[in-house]
């Protein structure tokens, strides 16, 4: 459909336009499955080791509640006041 634009469609515009700049993605990011490395991810987040971190959740994860109430306290540490778009 003519309308029907995506986030790709306009990525591969800008590329054949020569509007871009290219860069490593892995440079400074991390992935975190927190069904092995749920410690690992709190520190990161607490210590802000990475500009950009994956948390990657699963129904398997053992304690589940504890492990996702550990991220959530690691996240309030560093940013504690909400956003302008989290304040409804």
């Amino acid at each position: 459909m003519v309308t029907d634009y995506t986030p790709e469609r306009f990525r591969t515009w800008q590329i054949c336009k020569g509007n871009f700049e290219p860069f490593n993605t892995y440079k400074d990011t991390k992935m975190f499955p927190l069904m092995v490395r749920p410690k690992q991810a709190v520190k990161a987040i607490r210590e802000q080791s990475y500009t950009l971190i994956c948390l990657n959740d699963n129904v398997h994860i053992r304690n589940y509640d504890m492990v996702i109430d550990n991220i959530r306290n690691a996240f309030q540490s560093i940013l504690p006041e909400k956003s302008s778009f989290e304040i409804q």
